[in-house]
């Protein structure tokens, strides 16, 4: 057992060393971003961490502060005040907490792909567009309630532009895009932060003829790291914005969890992954840190350096408290360009412009329900932008709606002698029959269904007759269902499509053409029967 535990301690090290050294220089900008001390974000990486590490169930996900919930309290702490932040990560931890127990994980996924993705490009904008005083190296402006005043006020004070730091702030943009073309597998943080602060030193000692701002002038001392009680003062903003943070959190952590166990093959408990992140939020607002979600980059980062355990994220907690006790002094002369760079580079990552870039090519309505998240989430504030989204989307897709209902058939036919010379045994083929149109309301109960397996079925006919509309979201569904099924060990069929969803397979899906090419497609499911070598006699087709 003991040397069990020494092997998964070294095979985890170097996952978890590598999420550390990012999640420092991250934590610290994210924080800013959120107009609040740098120490928050360090607070959450370390507690929500280790905390989820023990409670969670995902060998994968990193939890700690992102940029979707970062963008949130952008918003919110620029009329309330940053006092506000441990309070906010309390209260999304018992909204998770109160979500596990009535199960309502389920529900998430009706939001549509189109309103998620447009969301995750406002808060983009707002984090991008935050960036402007920090970069431009404008002096304190006047606040407003609304995100979209402050970007006017901060434009129309461009002329007071501090040349030296916005001469950094874009040479470290420009390396970082450079790095990340010609050092794919470093994260740009680990190299051009330590650059940062060298560059912060050398002009606050007039070793260098610059002017920088940095996280001491701003902030003063960041040598310690303070664990607090929040104030608890309640108001129904408050509560609201403590919601949405919840809502989001869980969001990203079940989509991060989920690329996880497509990229590791496995597969964790959703469920259990939500209390972990409750009671990380929780703890994390108690010890006066800001709210986390999973970080798909930081998560990637774990898996890329062979994490096999959740130990591996409570050692990254650990190494990120021991780091930042060594270096959190140096920080002091980290500018606050070169922070703004790192935050304009991150909200640059966050967008999935590969899905943009196919709903504007193949499903407008999509994207323009995309565009419409993203303006009003920048507009107004995030809040609104996702049930905005979620509610026009219901509103164009009332006429397509289905109930998800379906038959599934295991057949008991007796085989024929024609076709393929070593005819399919009957009772290895399921028929699974989708009915009425494919879209992100129903497409998780179809993928529900394949999570658990095939059973002892060894082919099994996807048969399409009634599906006459297929949605991005329906589209995904259906690569993840045959995904499913070849991951359980059977072989796919797909039957009867409809030429319109025909089209948007070839267009838009990896795995249309190789069912192709594998003469997997047939018109109906009676040729694909009589291909296997079965009489379907009591088939209606």
């Amino acid at each position: 057992m003991i040397t069990s535990l020494y092997r998964t301690i070294i095979c985890n090290f170097k996952p978890a060393l590598a999420v550390a050294l990012v999640s420092i220089p991250i934590s610290i900008s994210l924080s800013i971003a959120a107009h609040a001390n740098p120490l928050l974000g360090i607070i959450g990486s370390i507690v929500a961490g280790f905390v989820a590490a023990i409670v969670g169930s995902s060998k994968y996900n990193i939890i700690g502060p992102t940029g979707s919930v970062t963008g949130i309290l952008a918003t919110f702490v620029g009329i309330y005040g940053p006092a506000t932040i441990p309070l906010l990560a309390i209260i999304a931890g018992l909204f998770g907490v109160c979500a596990y127990a009535l199960r309502l994980e389920r529900y998430i996924i009706f939001i549509p792909a189109s309103a998620i993705h447009g969301f995750i490009l406002g808060i983009a904008l707002i984090v991008i567009l935050g960036q402007i005083n920090s970069a431009f190296g404008l002096p304190d402006l006047p606040k407003h309630k609304l995100f979209i005043y402050n970007v006017y006020e901060s434009i129309l004070h461009l002329n007071l532009i501090s040349w030296d730091t916005f001469l950094l702030f874009m040479i470290f943009l420009v390396q970082y895009f450079v790095l990340s073309w010609l050092l794919p597998k470093i994260p740009g943080a680990i190299i051009l932060t330590p650059l940062g602060v060298v560059v912060g030193y050398a002009a606050q000692k007039k070793i260098i003829p610059l002017t920088l701002e940095t996280l001491g002038t701003k902030y003063g001392s960041i040598n310690t790291l303070k664990l607090q009680l929040p104030e608890f003062t309640l108001f129904p903003s408050l509560m609201m914005t403590g919601l949405a943070i919840a809502f989001i959190a869980m969001l990203e952590t079940m989509i991060s969890g989920k690329i996880a166990d497509g990229i590791t093959k496995t597969k964790h408990n959703r469920q259990q992954e939500l209390l972990g992140l409750a009671c990380a939020n929780i703890v994390t607002g108690l010890c006066g840190g800001m709210p986390s979600s999973a970080s798909y980059a930081r998560t990637s980062i774990n898996i890329k350096n062979g994490a096999n355990s959740k130990m591996s994220q409570g050692m990254s907690a650990v190494l990120t408290a021991v780091i930042a006790w060594l270096v959190l002094p140096s920080f002091t002369y980290l500018p606050l360009s070169v922070i703004a760079a790192i935050l304009v580079y991150v909200a640059y990552r966050m967008v999935e412009k590969q899905h943009l870039i196919r709903f504007f090519n193949h499903d407008k309505r999509s994207f323009a329900i995309s565009m419409v998240v993203a303006l009003v989430t920048l507009v107004e504030n995030p809040v609104v932008g996702i049930l905005f989204g979620t509610a026009l989307a219901c509103i164009f897709l009332l006429e397509q709606m289905s109930t998800g209902f379906h038959d599934s058939t295991s057949l008991e036919q007796t085989p024929a002698s024609t076709a393929q010379s070593n005819p399919i045994p009957p009772k290895d083929v399921l028929i699974y029959s989708i009915k009425g149109p494919l879209v992100y309301i129903n497409s998780q109960a179809h993928i529900s269904r394949f999570e658990s397996g095939v059973g002892n079925h060894k082919i099994v006919i996807l048969r399409m007759r009634g599906v006459y509309f297929m949605d991005s979201d329906g589209l995904d569904a259906l690569d993840e269902i045959i995904s499913l099924i070849l991951r359980a060990g059977a072989q796919v069929i797909v039957t009867r499509l409809h030429p319109q969803v025909e089209q948007a397979l070839k267009t838009q899906t990896k795995q249309y053409q190789q069912l192709v090419d594998n003469n997997q497609i047939f018109k109906t499911t009676h040729d694909a029967l009589v291909h296997l070598g079965i009489t379907p006699h009591s088939l209606h087709d």
